[in-house]
């Protein structure tokens, strides 16, 4: 289903490049993608990244999660930033470790793309347990409503990568939102919060050789805006959850709203998510190639949903 690691292994050195209107293969979509000189990082992280500091300080709280709260550090020696997750450690201890082992496995992938987040350092005290991984799109989103095409692009291309190497160690991410994907200093996206990630152990784990029905997830009651129908209704669901949640992210950069809009009656919500069609307005300026893209991945039935490999493939990324 989705293609070997070797195809998203990042070239030894990162450069800027400009976009260019070149066509490529479709093979080519499989090297790290970072953002053209010409677009700068959003105003939030800009303005706090030139506030001084000289000792360690929490900038900003970015969020609270079920079981954790999320904050913007900076790092003393270098200044860069960060995101602090706090967990009590009478809450689920289980799953805060079995995101540190998932971040540790990043962290050791060659080739992993720096579109997905890795582990820095993680301790422990008397009553929390630390992980620091390095401020959100949420927040982006909040102060700029939609963003440029061109931007979402390169997005979409980090974060499809970031998917797919998550899909090679056999997890499932789960919880695909704005607010789980971080925007570094230079304005790049990071994939991260792998708190509630599935992850499959099997011997052909990391091979890319597996039987679809093996990785199943369990019906679970869980909810969310960026969850897939089959999430909603407690069926199971597979990597195809992923897809779904980051159409639902492509659609917010590229609209400024919500896939299906705002919901106050959750099951208002999840028949919107079984039944009704995505659709654009002419005033959204989305061009048919992106509007493809985003109606291949929101497919209400699984086995027609665009996977991530035939995503990477498709021509939305062609130019980049």
């Amino acid at each position: 289903m989705f293609s070997q690691l070797s195809n998203v292994r990042a070239p030894p050195s990162l450069r800027r490049r400009a976009l260019t209107p070149s066509r490529t293969s479709k093979n080519s979509f499989s090297r790290e993608k970072e953002l053209p000189r010409s677009l700068t990082p959003p105003p939030p992280l800009r303005s706090l990244v030139a506030r001084p500091s000289r000792t360690p300080s929490t900038l900003t709280h970015l969020g609270n999660g079920t079981t954790c709260s999320v904050y913007l550090v900076r790092e003393i020696s270098t200044g860069g930033l960060f995101a602090l997750k706090q967990a009590a450690k009478l809450g689920q201890p289980a799953d805060i470790h079995q995101e540190q082992d998932i971040l540790r496995s990043i962290s050791a992938l060659p080739g992993a793309p720096k579109s997905l987040l890795a582990l820095d350092a993680s301790w422990s005290d008397a009553d929390f347990y630390y992980l620091l991984t390095g401020g959100d799109l949420e927040s982006v989103l909040r102060n700029d409503k939609k963003l440029d095409v061109h931007r979402v692009q390169i997005y979409m291309a980090q974060l499809a990568l970031a998917v797919e190497a998550l899909h090679c160690l056999d997890v499932i991410h789960r919880d695909i939102k704005p607010k789980n994907i971080f925007v570094a200093k230079e304005g790049n996206v990071v994939l991260g919060d792998l708190g509630f990630a599935k992850v499959f152990h099997t011997p052909e784990r990391g091979t890319g050789e597996r039987k679809e029905f093996a990785f199943e997830a369990d019906p679970e009651a869980t909810h969310g805006s960026f969850m897939s129908p089959a999430q909603h209704i407690g069926n199971p669901y597979s990597f195809d959850a992923d897809a779904w949640a980051l159409s639902l992210v492509m659609y917010r950069m590229l609209t400024g709203r919500p896939a299906f809009g705002l919901f106050h009656d959750p099951w208002a919500q999840v028949s919107a998510f079984a039944f009704d069609e995505v659709n654009f307005r002419p005033e959204d300026t989305v061009d048919p190639v992106a509007q493809e893209l985003v109606r291949g991945l929101l497919a209400k039935k699984t086995h027609e949903r665009t996977t991530i490999a035939q995503a990477k493939a498709h021509a939305y990324f062609h130019g980049v």
